[in-house]
C-alpha cells in the first residue's frame, strides 16, 4: 500500500501526509515531524 501512495505522490506531485509508528515507512519520507507533548517538531536523525 505504501508503494502505491508514493507512486501517486510522484505522479500527481501532491503532498502526502502519513501518520505512522513505522520507522521504515517514515524513513522514505522527505520530511518527518514528531508530535511530542502536543508540539510538532522536526525529527532528529539518530
Amino acid at each position: 500500500m505504501a508503494d502505491l501512495l508514493w507512486r501517486v505522490n510522484a505522479a500527481k506531485k501532491v503532498a502526502l501526509v502519513i501518520v505512522t509508528h513505522n520507522h521504515e515507512i517514515a524513513a522514505r519520507a522527505g520530511r518527518v515531524l514528531e508530535l511530542k507533548g502536543g508540539t510538532l517538531s522536526p525529527r532528529r536523525q539518530p
